[in-house]
């Protein structure tokens, strides 16, 4: 994804071969819709080798035409997140990718819906089995709308503590569970988990990068802040400017604790890597100059010196 972002290869968009980034009319109601979302992908075939073959939207193909597939980028999603997808398949035993590579059958709805998917793209060929709105349609493609999609952050004020993490998601592939209004964790929170009306709370997403994401919210009552982004080593949290913890909810995304009232939220990825390679960077730069200054003097010294 950082490839794609800093080196701008979208902005050489149109440039690309027919073949790698085909014209699809339904798809320009997607690109314009200006709201943060996932697109699912749905595969005609479920074979092993065909199940990555698509006429749009193939595998990070996503990133080209700038939409948030649940499957980010291909090579890069994280083992856990492999995990949860796994977790949810129906029909056979497969990688996880192809899973998220969107074979119908193999996903859960309401799990696709707690992962912000807004639309489903297929092919003129395949029909959606669950009754969505058809909004798009052309020569090649169908878009489906979801209308049952969560945003993708929204605040809770009930959790459940399961520590193991197979009971967790046999919890949430069994939908025991609202997740729209209780949160699943791998251990406590500080507040006292309670019901409330979930219609009141308000989040406001203000700014969404890869790096940065700033929130402004309003909640009626303590309770967790739910971002269906995934956990990892190297995000940061803070409330109204003061660090906060991230805990790990329904078992791959991130949340944070936010007192009632209206607050300013931020998550930033600001890993030890970089900051230990920038240290790195830095010695061996520093050492790579005290070295070419020693030389220069060495062969000055060498050149004065009488024959």
């Amino acid at each position: 994804v950082d490839i794609f972002h800093y080196f701008k290869l979208t902005h050489d968009f149109k440039s690309m071969p027919q073949e790698l980034r085909p014209a699809s009319q339904s798809l320009k109601l997607i690109q314009n819709d200006r709201t943060i979302f996932r697109v699912m992908p749905i595969l005609d075939a479920v074979e092993y080798g065909g199940a990555r073959q698509r006429d749009i939207l193939s595998l990070n193909a996503n990133l080209l035409y700038q939409l948030n597939s649940v499957e980010g980028y291909d090579h890069l999603f994280p083992g856990r997140y492999g995990g949860f997808f796994k977790n949810f398949q129906t029909d056979y035993d497969k990688d996880p990718a192809l899973i998220m590579g969107g074979a119908e059958g193999d996903f859960n709805y309401e799990i696709l819906s707690f992962l912000n998917v807004k639309y489903f793209v297929t092919s003129k060929r395949t029909e959606i089995k669950k009754g969505f709105p058809l909004l798009a349609e052309d020569e090649h493609n169908r878009v489906y709308g979801n209308p049952e999609y969560y945003p993708r952050a929204f605040i809770v004020h009930d959790y459940r503590v399961i520590p193991d993490a197979s009971s967790l998601l046999s919890r949430m592939k069994s939908n025991e569970t609202d997740l729209k209004q209780t949160a699943l964790l791998e251990e406590g929170a500080s507040f006292q988990a309670h019901e409330t009306d979930p219609g009141k709370d308000t989040v406001i997403i203000e700014k969404y990068t890869p790096h940065l994401i700033d929130m402004s919210i309003f909640a009626v009552s303590q309770g967790l802040l739910i971002l269906t982004d995934n956990h990892y080593p190297g995000w940061h949290a803070t409330v109204d400017g003061n660090p906060a913890k991230i805990f790990r909810a329904d078992y791959t995304f991130r949340a944070v604790e936010v007192p009632a009232g209206r607050h300013k939220i931020q998550f930033a990825y600001k890993p030890e890597s970089l900051r230990w390679g920038l240290i790195v960077s830095a010695a061996f730069i520093g050492f790579g100059l005290m070295l070419c200054f020693w030389l220069a003097r060495r062969a000055r010294s060498s050149k004065s010196r009488p024959a």
